[in-house]
This record gives structure tokens, C-alpha cells and sequence, in this order.
């Protein structure tokens, strides 16, 4: 009597696991992380997380950090705004890449206390570090570095820019907050970090650059590993299954390549045990 055309209970609605929801959450991607203190690396609870579209400026969700400064959200795919605020702490912004069906575990975001903040009066605090060869840890000298406010700006109006030393080091005075620094340097791939600037300053703000000559082909992977100053050796290890399938491989300080038939599939170049790093990974082959 009825088909789909002319039914009177013809409904467009659609279900999720067994839920009625609004729209369809296929292409859907999830963020997830930890709110911090950049003193002391305390969590935050109840921190506002407002995420936006970046090209629309439609809003995707609204989270609050949990006990353990927690937070995550399910949000559409492509690249969106995080607004980060909370009480006493100087808000910002920073600008993120959603991928469809997968979770994006973030940097923590680091917040910077300031109870007392005039955007219009700023107090300074005072930031430095070192960048180094992410192959070898040889100090990359006049590396040029530009900064702006936010997290994960590598474009857009310009705070401050300063210049590496001989021994890869930088020093630079800013007003208290969240800023992005673009590393560049002749020989070196681009690249760019995040620091939180606090009265309490921090000299142990360190990256790494990639030689150009050394860059990553398709297919294959490069994991840098990096830390503070304590403690002075931290070791890196990646292990998987053999190119037969069979076994299982492990490259670490005391065996730092895996060949198989005569090819280095995988390779630690440095051992580093005088802190900070780095301590390279290369994966030749990720089939």
C-alpha cells in the first residue's frame, strides 16, 4: 500500500550505536590532552576549552578540564581554533588539525598564572634554550627565530625575532604568555615549538631542526626524543615485528640498528646521557 515515496511515517533520522542523533559523526576526529600550569606543571581543573571551526568560525564543542586537568572532545574534521581560559591565568588560542576517526593526543596546554595581567601593561618574563641537530645534538648556530603570540602560529604579525649562538643558544625577553617560535636556518628544515613565557622565567626552552639533507621520504618515520634537564638519560626505544612477520625487533642503546637482509630497516644514531637530548629514531621502511 505505502512505499518510500508516499509513506505517511517516512522519517529522516538518523542512529549511532543505537542513539537518534542529529548529524552523522563518521567523519569525525577527537582531541584529547592535559591543562597545565607552566611553573609548576600542576593541573588545572575546569579550564574552558572552546574549539571552533578556523575557516567558518562555527563552534564545535565546549569542554571543561577535569580533576586531572583532562579533557577531550569529538569534534568534525579539518583544521579548528582551541580558546584556552581559565581563572587567574592568561588566556589564548591555538590552532589545530582534526583528523577524520582518529584521536589527536595535543601537546598539554600550558597556562601561564597572571591574576593581576594588563594586556595593555604587561609584565615580562625572560625565556631561552638551545636548539640542536635532531641527528647528531650538534649545536645549530644563527638559526634564525621569530615569534608570535599563541600556540601553533607560524604566520601572521610578528612579536619579537632573535638569533641562535655559536653553541645553538637563545635568550629573549616577552610579555607573560603562550607564544610560537619558527625556527629557520640555511641546510635545515623548518620548524616551529611552543613556550610559555612566566615571571619565573625558563632557560630549558630546547628543539631540534632536521638537516635538509636528511630529510624523511614518504614512507618512512623520524622520532626525536627530547626532555629536561633531569633526568640526565632518558633512553629511547622502538620495537615491532620483523620484515618476515615472524619475530619481534629492538633498537636501543645497546643495539642500536635493525638490519634484515642485509637493509637497516630501523636506527638510533645518539645515545645521549647529558640531558636534554636528542635521541633520533629513523624508520627506513614503515610496511
Amino acid at each position: 500500500i505505502w512505499d518510500g515515496d508516499n509513506s505517511p511515517i517516512r522519517l529522516p533520522l538518523h542512529w549511532e550505536n543505537f542513539v537518534l542523533v542529529d548529524d552523522c559523526t563518521w567523519d569525525n576526529g577527537t582531541i584529547l590532552g592535559t591543562v597545565l600550569d607552566a611553573d609548576d606543571n600542576s593541573r588545572i581543573q575546569g579550564a574552558l576549552i572552546e574549539i571552533h571551526n578556523n575557516n567558518n568560525g562555527e563552534e564545535l564543542a565546549v569542554e571543561y578540564s577535569d580533576a586531572n586537568g583532562n579533557y577531550s572532545a569529538f569534534i568534525d574534521e579539518g583544521e579548528v581554533v582551541v580558546d584556552i581560559s581559565a581563572e587567574g591565568y592568561i588566556p589564548y588560542q591555538s590552532i589545530e588539525e582534526v583528523t577524520a576517526r582518529e584521536e589527536l593526543y595535543l601537546e598539554s596546554f600550558l597556562m601561564v598564572y597572571a591574576p593581576d595581567y594588563d594586556p595593555e601593561n604587561p609584565t615580562s618574563g625572560t625565556i631561552g634554550g638551545r636548539i640542536t641537530n635532531a641527528v647528531n645534538g650538534s649545536a645549530v648556530s644563527n638559526a634564525t627565530l621569530t615569534i608570535r603570540r599563541n600556540r601553533n602560529v607560524t604566520e601572521g604579525d610578528v612579536v619579537a625575532t632573535t638569533t641562535t649562538g655559536s653553541d645553538g643558544r637563545y635568550s629573549i625577553e616577552l610579555p607573560l604568555g603562550v607564544y610560537t617560535i619558527l625556527m629557520e636556518r640555511d641546510g635545515y628544515i623548518t620548524n616551529h615549538f611552543n613556550v610559555a613565557v612566566t615571571s619565573n622565567g625558563n632557560d630549558n626552552w630546547n628543539a631540534t631542526m632536521n638537516p635538509d639533507g636528511e630529510t624523511v621520504e614518504l614512507g618512512e618515520l623520524r622520532v626525536v626524543l627530547t626532555w629536561g634537564q633531569y633526568p640526565r638519560d632518558l633512553d629511547s626505544h622502538l620495537w615491532g615485528p620483523t620484515v618476515d612477520g615472524v619475530g619481534r625487533f629492538h633498537t636501543y642503546y645497546v643495539d642500536m640498528s635493525y638490519y634484515e637482509n642485509g637493509t637497516r630497516h630501523a636506527f638510533l644514531d645518539v645515545d645521549d646521557v647529558s640531558s636534554y637530548g636528542p635521541e633520533t629514531t629513523t624508520v627506513y621502511d614503515m610496511t
